[in-house]
């Protein structure tokens, strides 16, 4: 099997990163801040509501922890762990038998089946980003689509 795990700093430098997945939703974040400032603007009984919100997206921006989760590139996803900080692990494409995602009540969990038996899982924060981007880079490898398809 070529994936691995391997120290950050071996990973190759000229590699093209199509997505990246990170812990902080910075987006939602600055359009909740930005928005805010607009409600404080207009001068309404909305102006404390943003004020307050612009506040609240600040305070988040500034004390949630951020770290990238994983990255999908043309041939491989590489999953970054907490449990190992400082490696990543590399998964070809072509050897990801299946995937399933999980959905829990704090997070999700996106489990990797591998051609070897293996599998790996990493933790999820942004369901329809991921589903999408998952239905691009590997489709027909979904393993709920396939029970569905067996159960009709």
């Amino acid at each position: 099997m070529k994936s691995s795990l391997i120290n950050i700093e071996n990973l190759n430098k000229d590699l093209e990163i199509d997505y990246t997945i990170r812990l902080k939703p910075l987006a939602l974040l600055i359009i909740g801040f930005l928005l805010g400032i607009f409600c404080y603007w207009l001068g309404s009984p909305l102006s404390e509501i943003g004020l307050f919100g612009s506040v609240i997206c600040i305070f988040l921006f500034t004390m949630l922890p951020d770290r990238i989760l994983l990255q999908f590139a043309q041939e491989q996803v590489l999953l970054y762990s907490r449990d190992t900080p400082g490696e990543v692990r590399i998964l070809y494409y072509d050897e990801i038998v299946n995937y399933e995602y999980i959905t829990g009540r704090s997070e999700d969990t996106l489990i990797f089946y591998m051609v070897d038996g293996s599998s790996y899982s990493v933790e999820i924060f942004n369901k329809h980003k991921m589903k999408r981007i998952l239905s691009e880079k590997l489709p027909f490898k979904d393993k709920n689509k396939k029970k569905k398809l067996m159960t009709v």
